[in-house]
């Protein structure tokens, strides 16, 4: 998926080379982004509970891992995906505390780092 790549231009590499991100990339990725989620959604979810059939597996956690990059910096990938956004919250249903534990510590994670270099966040979409 494009969500690492999104995540990388729009968030890491600006923090790591204290840089605002680069808006005509930030906009040809967030295309990218987008036909991704698309099409995501339509090959996996489109019949299917989960990610490879009716039961959660390694590929729905991986998917929601790349998926959490672009949204914890402000990205709506359910924006025009209504099934994207059932499979993400059943996917945190079935993963209880772990998924919430795990997602809080990553967002302490982010915010710490844009506290330590807070002139060069440009997070709004």
């Amino acid at each position: 998926m494009a969500c690492g790549n999104y995540f990388q231009q729009k968030w890491l590499s600006p923090i790591l080379n204290k840089a605002s991100p680069d808006d005509k990339n930030i906009s040809v990725l967030t295309e990218c982004l987008n036909q991704n989620l698309k099409n995501f959604e339509n090959h996996f979810l489109n019949k299917n509970k989960f990610v490879i059939g009716e039961n959660i597996s390694y590929a729905d956690v991986m998917a929601i891992c790349e998926i959490d990059q672009p949204k914890f910096i402000g990205f709506d990938p359910f924006n025009h995906h209504p099934k994207l956004g059932k499979w993400y919250d059943r996917v945190r249903e079935e993963l209880g505390p772990y998924y919430k534990k795990v997602a809080i510590e990553f967002d302490n994670k982010l915010r710490t780092a844009e506290k330590k270099i807070p002139e060069v966040m440009y997070l709004e979409q």
